[in-house]
């Protein structure tokens, strides 16, 4: 691997120390509740940006001291070595994992951002060292020869870490828009598509129109209830076999397509 100018190419077990995690008994109730975050590959699945300062799960001293999981600091990377492989985050706290987890406790000269972005940037690397496996995990022999590119200096890699967490956070402030968006969206629907608008375009409501009961609740008192085979007719789709997607001009909708409020692409054509 060969990496520009002013920069290098180190191992994983050369930026840092990496550590696997542990199995721990649930049948000892002392074990868990406790302090301790204990990280599962569960728990980097539902992480929504880079860090993770907590876990589902906690568990004691005591639970820490009947295993063979280490407590680690913050700013190490964990990711998740099995069942699936690929999952990566920055924990914010001292934290342990089980087993489905490995952790790079890196040395001082990396920087923890810049190192976290470099690792998922390359994951496609650490994934292919578990295919051909039944049962996909990553040995830490394996894991120690992946090679990544660093810059030399730390305050590089500081500045570039700067420059990817501010994307993430655009990103995140912009999917909590889309989100509050579409909690407002799904309000305005319920509304208009049980109250609907009077001629000067503001919603309806009991104070000023008259409403009924219905099987569907409270509706303009104007309005009905239809059941949808009454008012549509409908036709299912036919079997199309391999031989037949021999790429016409005619757009085949499938199970896997996704709800829009226009479809302008399909997947197969016939």
């Amino acid at each position: 691997m060969k990496a520009a100018e002013g920069w290098g190419v180190k191992r994983f077990d050369e930026f840092g120390t990496i550590f696997s995690g542990s199995t721990l008994s649930t049948s000892i109730p002392s074990f868990w509740n406790g302090d301790i975050v204990w990280v599962t590959p569960n728990d980097l699945s539902k992480l929504k940006t880079p860090y993770l300062n907590d876990s589902h799960k906690r568990i004691t001293k005591k639970g820490l001291n009947g295993c063979s999981a280490n407590l680690l600091p913050a700013g190490s990377i964990v990711m998740s070595s099995r069942a699936p492989i690929g999952y990566v985050a920055l924990p914010t706290i001292e934290f342990c994992t089980n087993q489905g987890c490995k952790t790079i406790k890196l040395k001082s000269a990396y920087h923890p951002e810049f190192t976290y972005y470099n690792v998922l940037f390359n994951i496609d690397k650490v994934k292919n060292l578990g295919e051909g496996t039944t049962f996909a995990e990553i040995p830490k022999s394996a894991l120690s020869t992946v090679e990544l590119s660093f810059p030399k200096s730390k305050h590089q890699q500081a500045k570039i870490a700067e420059i990817l967490s501010t994307v993430d956070r655009a990103i995140e402030q912009t999917e909590s828009l889309i989100a509050k968006q579409q909690r407002i969206k799904t309000g305005l629907m319920q509304d208009l598509l049980t109250r609907g608008i009077d001629e000067n375009g503001n919603l309806r409501s009991e104070e000023t129109h008259e409403f009924k009961d219905s099987p569907l609740g409270r509706i303009l008192v104007e309005w009905e209830v239809e059941q949808i085979g009454r008012i549509a007719s409908m036709q299912r789709g036919h079997d199309i076999t391999e031989e037949q997607l021999l790429g016409g001009p005619y757009p085949v909708l499938t199970g896997k397509v996704r709800v829009t409020p226009l479809f302008d692409k399909q997947e197969e054509v016939v």
